[in-house]
């Protein structure tokens, strides 16, 4: 968990030309879409969403064809409270 300089929104204003539209997949079925953040930690790759947002472990992530498998679901925050999930990835073939 790390903790944001700046609030959640104005992050991701910032860096509105890199957004991209995810497709969470649960059990086989598109269960809802946000936009998100590639990022990475300590070399691993995972992905910024905006709270309140129902990603899980095992749900995959489909970007322009591209599967991602999340592997965890940790949290950034801002002020003292949970602003940013983080859902870690591996490339799903």
């Amino acid at each position: 968990m790390s903790s944001l300089p700046i609030p959640p929104d104005l992050y991701f204003s910032d860096f509105a030309f890199d957004l991209k539209c995810y497709s969470v997949i649960r059990n086989g079925i598109t269960a809802c879409q946000y936009s998100g953040l590639d990022n990475t930690e300590d070399r691993n790759s995972y992905v910024h969403f905006q709270l309140p947002c129902d990603i899980k472990a095992g749900d995959l992530l489909e970007c322009n064809g591209d599967y991602l498998l999340v592997t965890k679901i940790d949290f950034d925050t801002f002020d003292g409270q949970k602003a940013l999930l983080k859902a870690f990835i591996i490339n799903k073939i």
